[in-house]
């Protein structure tokens, strides 16, 4: 049985895209095109993993720190595009696990929509979507776009989205709708 849908699925105020470096940039795009049709604020977030944090000689400052505020800037230059379209737009770095991470901003901030890009798979990868984006969809609370690596510019082709309506129930059925060039989208149901 599937719970009602919340308004800010169909209309979200707040989108979350999840990038690694490099940046995704049909995955961005897709994220611009959601924001800038709803008015949602646009959340560009990254991950990054760095066990150690020793103190950087000189600055008093964690290498944390520092990684921290160069990968910031390396987000700056799409959230000065996305403010160009007119898109309120911040960027968030954390450092951790990016499923985890992606997972907790999404209920800290009340996010709408998480968009996440995949990359051009292996032979083995063309079975998954990806670790990162597969722990993100059959978790996240939200709708999750997953935009894949074949996307057709200005299209929404090729990309995937998934509703889970309530991600703690194990029993709760997750649709993934698959859209692509030649066939209507097809639902499929796991419970």
């Amino acid at each position: 049985m599937v719970t009602a849908i919340k308004p800010g699925w169909s209309r979200p105020a707040a989108i979350l895209f999840a990038s690694e470096i490099p940046v995704n940039e049909k995955a961005f795009g897709f994220a611009l095109a959601e924001a800038a049709e709803s008015g949602a604020e646009l959340i560009l977030f990254h991950a990054y993993d760095s066990s150690d944090s020793p103190v950087s000689q000189g600055t008093g400052k964690s290498s944390n720190y520092l990684i921290s505020q160069a990968e910031r800037q390396r987000f700056e230059p799409l959230a000065q595009r996305a403010g160009k379209l007119g898109i309120r737009c911040k960027v968030v770095v954390r450092q951790g696990s990016a499923a985890e991470q992606i997972l907790t901003l999404a209920r800290e901030q009340r996010i709408d929509r998480i968009v996440i890009g995949t990359h051009t798979p292996g032979p083995v990868g063309k079975l998954l979507v990806g670790s990162v984006a597969e722990e993100v969809l059959r978790n996240a609370p939200v709708p999750v776009n997953i935009v894949g690596p074949e996307v057709i510019e200005g299209s929404y082709r090729h990309f995937s989205s998934a509703l889970s309506c309530a991600p703690s129930a194990r029993r709760t059925p997750v649709a993934l709708w698959s859209v692509s060039q030649r066939s209507w989208p097809r639902a499929t149901t796991r419970a």
